[in-house]
């Protein structure tokens, strides 16, 4: 499955404003905190194992199990996928595969 090719222009003009760049993208920002609970939760949307949520968030499995128990805090970035896997299952998980096997190319 591809993402929609407006998926990756949203997706660039949003690291212009994350670099204080000017960029055409309305910001919203996300004030939520991500449990162990929901990790596991997207885990079970994406239906992958707790090794392959962390090849996908480019983490050890380690660390995923440390936020899966509440170990270790989710960081935010992990916490918008999170959240994407909720709110928007199917394009969050579309967009989220496509941009592993983009950077399992390099």
């Amino acid at each position: 499955m591809r993402a929609p090719d407006g998926l990756w222009k949203l997706s660039s003009e949003a690291v212009k404003h994350a670099r204080g760049r000017k960029a055409r993208v309305k910001v919203e920002i996300l004030n939520v905190r991500t449990t162990g609970e929901d990790v596991r939760q997207a885990r079970q949307i994406l239906n992958v194992s707790q090794p392959q949520f962390a090849r996908l968030m480019v983490v050890s499995s380690e660390t995923v199990k440390k936020w899966e128990q509440n170990k270790n805090p989710v960081p935010a970035s992990v916490g918008y996928w999170v959240v994407g896997l909720k709110v928007r299952p199917g394009i969050t998980k579309k967009l989220l595969f496509e941009l592993a096997g983009r950077l399992g190319r390099r």
